[in-house]
């Protein structure tokens, strides 16, 4: 059985520090870039970074909304289609897969989204749903696109466990305090109105951008003081034991995702992407020519490829 802890009350803190550096390792990386006209991709050695535009007939003239990856490292896009806004599966080189969702919203209203390993779950960020909602994707490799979700509650930037039974959330929407909340939708997947959990504490200000770690029940978010003057902070919370630790680096940007395997976390500053090593707690910088992109800044959050 699992055993879930009352996080608003049971947080244990500890702070790492790291150290910066310009390279680790032989590994390469991959990271999607999106602008409101392009996708480029990224990949880094550990030396040097290349950049390159995806340029096919199926990404001309699209608007793109919001950009992401699935765990395999095929591409999802919001974009602009001719019937509307719509979220799409693309392949590796940019090339049109199919349609996901058939939902023909009036404006772009999808703000983020997240899918499990298996692609068997999406829980979406949509304003035109009304909030977060959850669909069942058990249909992803078939030409059937889905167009029911089931709507779950009022939130913002949500994430979902890599088994589909936690959602995390923030409360971003019209809340200036930025909570995140916990959905325990049971091994049935069923929400039971008013179970939401908050896992953050009264002395942390202004969370957001929670990203659950692909294989473990670990999520990472950041804080935000209201004076605005001191750099987020980031905090990962095990939820199957309560344990909060914090990072703290006046590098750190709002937004930090995983890497494909949870060893690493990445996040964006204007033109620059840092890549932290868990294990050794040392820090990568990846320098962006913003004049090979078609944007002033790169993107909030950093979307990894599983190349």
């Amino acid at each position: 059985m699992f055993r879930f802890f009352s996080l608003t009350s049971f947080i244990v803190m500890f702070t790492f520090n790291f150290v910066a550096t310009q390279s680790l390792s032989s590994e390469i990386y991959h990271f999607l870039i999106s602008s409101r006209n392009s996708l480029h991709i990224l990949e880094w050695d550990g030396q040097q970074a290349s950049i390159r535009q995806l340029s096919t007939s199926s990404l001309q003239d699209l608007t793109i909304i919001y950009a992401d990856a699935t765990h395999d490292g095929r591409i999802l896009l919001v974009a602009l289609f001719d019937f509307g806004i719509n979220l799409a599966l693309f392949n590796q080189d940019g090339e049109f897969v199919r349609y996901l969702t058939e939902l023909n919203p009036p404006a772009p209203t999808w703000q983020s989204f997240d899918i499990t390993p298996d692609n068997q779950y999406i829980v979406v960020d949509n304003e035109y749903l009304r909030g977060i909602v959850l669909g069942d994707l058990n249909n992803f490799e078939l030409d059937t696109p889905i167009q029911q979700f089931t709507s779950l509650v009022y939130g913002a930037r949500p994430s979902i466990s890599y088994d589909g039974r936690f959602i995390v959330y923030d409360e971003g929407l019209g809340n200036d305090e930025f909570s995140i909340m916990l959905i325990d939708l049971g091994s049935e997947k069923i929400y039971k109105q008013g179970s939401e959990i908050r896992i953050t504490s009264d002395l942390q200000e202004r969370c957001t951008y929670p990203d659950f770690h692909p294989t473990t029940y670990k999520i990472i978010y950041t804080c935000i003081p209201d004076t605005g003057l001191i750099a987020p902070s980031i905090f990962i919370t095990d939820i199957s034991n309560g344990e909060t630790i914090s990072l703290n680096e006046d590098k750190f940007s709002s937004c930090v995702r995983w890497s494909p395997n949870g060893e690493k976390l990445a996040f964006n500053s204007r033109d620059t992407i840092y890549i932290l090593t868990l294990e050794t707690m040392q820090l990568e910088e990846i320098q962006v020519d913003l004049n090979l992109l078609s944007d002033e800044a790169l993107p909030i959050c950093p979307v990894w490829l599983n190349w």
